[in-house]
């Protein structure tokens, strides 16, 4: 499947487009089962850069950034997974 990240509100649970007018650029949320937000992900100059924020309750938060478009959506998830991070369930299969 071909990565967009307007999909991913649509392929994964618990993934809401974030309303901040303060941003110029689209930033997402996912949220755990339970309804806690654990990591923002901000798509810089329209897919050519990548920022995660992943919050670490209780240490210190985490970031993360890549310039590597994203080509897939697997290509996403092993992002994920290379860095450790909570992989939402997905809403249906790809």
């Amino acid at each position: 499947m071909e990565f967009k990240h307007e999909n991913l509100t649509e392929v994964f649970k618990g993934v809401r487009l974030a309303r901040n007018s303060d941003l110029k650029h689209p930033h997402y949320i996912f949220s755990d089962e339970i309804g806690s937000d654990y990591m923002d992900v901000h798509i810089i100059d329209n897919h050519k850069e990548f920022r995660f924020v992943i919050d670490n309750f209780p240490m210190r938060r985490r970031f993360y950034e890549t310039n590597i478009p994203f080509r897939t959506l697997q290509d996403f998830i092993r992002a994920l997974e290379r860095m450790n991070v909570y992989i939402p369930h997905q809403k249906k299969a790809t």
